[in-house]
């Protein structure tokens, strides 16, 4: 994520931003670190970077950028606390164009979070939502992100859920990762109406397996078995509905439905396949199952297995 960031934010600077006030050795200095990195050299971009910053002439513009790429090499190596400090280095210095300040800011929060710094994160990135421009939904994300990480799930709920509006404000999907933290945090508040939701939403946008399964739970914990079926059902009938847990979910759910027929033939099925085990309770169920459809000799071979 961080590699996407820094690459962004460098197109987001320009060329314009790259040439004023920057020499043309340091220029030609900086692409050749850069083809360094871009084979594979971190070794010989950090002699570059480091050697550049020993001339006593460079601006601080030109200290911005070679710190900031030396931040990344650092980065890249692993060195989190280096590349953090460096980029503060970079942050620190005066005069800097708004793009830059705001690029090293998010670059700041990011790393923070890496680091598990969620507190440390915060103030980054509250600092880069206090710029002009820069209260963007994605920014408002990564402080939900580092709200999150403090455990914070209320305070959380207000940047994310108007970086999901303002995303959706055109009509188009908001980002799944972003419905999918929504989700996870009106979890740990709890609030299982409010994840319902969300999770509706998710599995309209971006309807994988797991959403559907997960909104279908909710349907039940909510008290809704027969929504929780419409959802499960075709999943059997897809051939999607194969692990043990989930076929006798389902199970239980014709059962809650009053369809006992559809639980036993589940069941019986599933068990002859060898999908579901033929433990104790799930032969108590099948023969729960086939006594309430009225098949009560059906019932009793299950029954005697779960005795022996």
């Amino acid at each position: 994520m961080l590699t996407l960031l820094l690459g962004l934010a460098g197109t987001a600077q320009g060329a314009g931003e790259a040439v004023v006030g920057m020499s043309e050795k340091v220029f030609e200095a900086l692409n050749e670190a850069q083809a360094a990195l871009d084979a594979g050299d971190n070794t010989a971009a950090r002699s570059i970077l480091e050697a550049l910053l020993e001339r006593r002439k460079l601006s601080d513009y030109e200290t911005a950028h070679t710190l900031n790429l030396l931040g990344y090499c650092l980065y890249e190596a692993d060195d989190l606390p280096g590349a953090q400090a460096t980029y503060e280095r970079a942050l620190a210095l005066e005069g800097l164009p708004g793009s830059m300040q705001a690029m090293l800011l998010v670059t700041l929060g990011q790393v923070s979070l890496v680091q598990e710094d969620h507190r440390g994160a915060e103030g980054y990135l509250r600092r880069l939502l206090a710029l002009p421009e820069q209260d963007l939904p994605r920014h408002r994300v990564l402080l939900a992100a580092a709200l999150i990480g403090q455990a914070r799930f209320a305070d959380a709920l207000e940047p994310l859920q108007s970086a999901i509006a303002e995303a959706g404000a055109d009509g188009s999907a908001p980002p799944e990762q972003w419905l999918s933290m929504l989700a996870s945090v009106h979890y740990e508040r709890e609030d299982y109406p409010a994840m319902r939701n969300t999770m509706a939403r998710l599995a309209t946008l971006y309807p994988r397996e797991q959403y559907l399964l997960n909104l279908a739970a909710l349907h039940g914990q909510l008290g809704d078995s027969g929504r929780q079926l419409a959802l499960v059902e075709p999943l059997r009938d897809d051939g999607r509905l194969s692990q043990e847990t989930r076929l006798v979910m389902l199970a239980n759910l014709f059962l809650a439905e009053g369809l006992p027929w559809e639980a036993a033939r589940l069941l019986e099925a599933a068990m002859d396949e060898g999908r579901v085990e033929a433990d104790r309770r799930n032969l108590e169920t099948l023969s729960q199952a086939w006594y309430l459809a009225a098949e009560t000799e059906r019932a009793i071979e299950p029954l005697a297995a779960a005795a022996a």
